[in-house]
């Protein structure tokens, strides 16, 4: 047990207490995602699991009011991320999404209703996590994907859940859903390195038909500088159905978001940057060969 690590835990856990109360008051729910969410599952969790930010799933209609909440418990929004408040004394954040990216509309509705099966009293009221399967996904998905890097900890949370959880984690149970998210490879770059998975077999891992790019862009360590390479893997991974809404929600984000993302204020800029963020995009892509080139002689030094 790491003192440090406890005593920083200890005061997260406070934090989301403080929360739960005040979402709870306004008739709202939360689901807590990743590490947040197991140290409060797992007692014996909170004096290893380190980790400086905390993890929300709300409802986009409540995203304004959350903010608000949690503004009002003395954090500030971090420039540059439109969804991250920090608070400058502890320097624990909550970092907030409407949504999980690989999932659909309906799909995030159904799995952000299938929580409320899951309360996290131990907490305070208003606050749920994923249910197994997609807790196991989510957790997947984020360390293979949006890190691209294999860290202890994260290791640690996935064989976790599947201990509390065998069954519902399980390959069997979650093909239907790997397949249909389009994670088969992301949970395959996790689960080489957990103990108790039949690594013969190559089930999570051996690439398809029609996957090889996804497979070796998850593996090619090209996703290393978050978000330039971010929405190419995702893009390359996710399913058919789901490349062009997701593409779209890339490059027509919400007003908000616009406002936050480039400390946009009146509706005249907002309405300009609907047009230039494309364009922006594009730049930063076509920038991405000479930057990995720029790169490559400091990695050697």
């Amino acid at each position: 047990m790491d003192k440090n690590i406890l005593a920083k835990n200890i005061l997260i856990l406070d934090e989301l207490r403080r929360f739960s109360e005040l979402v709870c008051g306004a008739g709202m729910r939360a689901v807590v995602l990743k590490g947040a969410a197991l140290i409060a599952l797992e007692p014996a969790y909170i004096g290893t699991r380190a980790m400086d930010d905390i993890d929300i799933f709300v409802r986009g209609e409540d995203m304004p009011a959350v903010r608000s909440i949690i503004s009002a418990l003395g954090y500030y929004p971090v420039p540059g991320d439109p969804w991250t408040l920090k608070n400058g004394k502890s320097g624990i954040a909550f970092d907030l999404c409407a949504g999980l990216w690989y999932l659909s509309r309906k799909e995030n509705e159904a799995a952000f209703q299938g929580s409320k099966r899951f309360p996290l009293n131990q907490i305070g009221a208003g606050l749920f996590h994923l249910p197994p399967d997609e807790f196991f996904i989510h957790l997947a998905a984020h360390c293979a994907v949006h890190h691209n890097i294999k860290e202890k900890k994260w290791i640690e949370d996935i064989s976790l859940l599947r201990a509390l959880w065998p069954k519902e984690t399980s390959t069997a149970a979650l093909a239907e859903k790997l397949s249909g998210y389009g994670l088969w490879e992301a949970a395959g770059f996790m689960l080489r390195d957990v103990s108790g998975v039949d690594k013969s077999s190559g089930e999570l891992w051996n690439r398809r038909r029609g996957r090889r790019l996804a497979g070796f862009l998850l593996n090619s360590g090209f996703n290393k500088t978050i978000p330039n390479y971010g929405h190419i893997l995702r893009f390359a991974l996710l399913p058919g159905t789901k490349k062009i809404p997701h593409l779209l929600k890339a490059l027509f984000p919400s007003g908000e978001f616009l406002a936050l993302r480039y400390g946009l204020t009146g509706a005249s800029a907002v309405t300009m940057f609907r047009f230039l963020r494309p364009c922006i995009m594009l730049f930063k892509l076509l920038l991405l060969p000479f930057k990995k080139l720029r790169a490559a002689p400091a990695a050697d030094q």
